[in-house]
């Protein structure tokens, strides 16, 4: 419990929070998140930043999503979590767009001739006149 205040106060100190003690659960948390999982102040710390950048509100419950993250992926400093967050969301971004010939490599072919449609519109239009042949 003590060590738990300890990280508390020096939570609280890094990030401005205004509670001056930890709930019952808040405590359970820190104890898990030091004792068991092995992290010290400084990537509890990163785990709040990672939060109050997606949430913009104090939610431990995303703190240990975050943390049980890192640990299951042997994140252990907080540059390692900044290259972990920087590949995830590399792997997150949508592919680049393939060249307009990507369609017939891959078995698709479009209804339309896109170069004929692209021709017929360049030049004037035919007007028929009432009457006229």
């Amino acid at each position: 419990m003590q060590a738990s205040l300890a990280l508390w106060n020096e939570l609280r100190r890094r990030t401005g929070i205004h509670a001056p003690r930890p709930t019952a659960s808040q405590c359970a948390h820190l104890q898990r998140w030091s004792r068991e999982l092995g992290f010290d102040l400084d990537m509890i710390h990163a785990a709040y930043e990672e939060m109050a950048e997606r949430t913009g509100k104090l939610s431990f419950s995303y703190m240990n999503k975050v943390l049980e993250g890192w640990h299951a992926a042997g994140v252990k400093t907080p540059e390692a979590a900044a290259i972990a967050k920087e590949k995830f969301q590399q792997a997150r971004k949508p592919a680049a767009k393939k060249p307009k010939s990507a369609p017939a490599a891959t078995g698709y072919s479009p209804s339309f001739d896109l170069a004929a449609f692209e021709q017929s519109t360049l030049q004037d239009p035919v007007l028929k006149r009432k009457g006229s042949v």
